[in-house]
This record gives structure tokens, sequence and C-alpha cells, in this order.
């Protein structure tokens, strides 16, 4: 006869701890996919757009002497 002992589930404990760790790393990877790109969006038009057009505002003032 054979053994079924190698194929006996896990302790309740030890799924319930890799349940949680799985569903952390779920939520971490969505918020990030979620609020990296509404910040980069945000903070480039604060500062790389903004500086664009200040450049471009002294080149039409300077244009028009």
């Amino acid at each position: 006869m054979e053994r079924y002992d190698k194929a006996a589930p896990p302790e309740l404990g030890q799924n319930e701890g890799s349940l949680t760790s799985t569903l952390r790393t779920l939520l971490f990877f969505t918020a990030l996919m979620i609020l990296l790109p509404i910040g980069l969006y945000f903070s480039s038009k604060a500062y790389v757009f903004e500086a664009w057009n200040e450049g471009s505002r002294q080149w039409r003032e300077g244009k028009q002497d």
C-alpha cells in the first residue's frame, strides 16, 4: 500500500500566512499602478512643463521688442 503522508495538505496557519502575504503584495502593486502614473503626471505638470512655459514666454517677450 502507498502512503499518502506526502500529499497531505499544509496546515491552515501556514496557508493563511501565505494568502495574507499574497494579498499584501497584490494590493501594494495595485496601489503603485494607480498612484505612480497619477503622481508622475502632476509632478511633471508642475515642474517640467511650468519651466517649459516660462521659457517660451521669455522667448515671446524678447521677440516682440
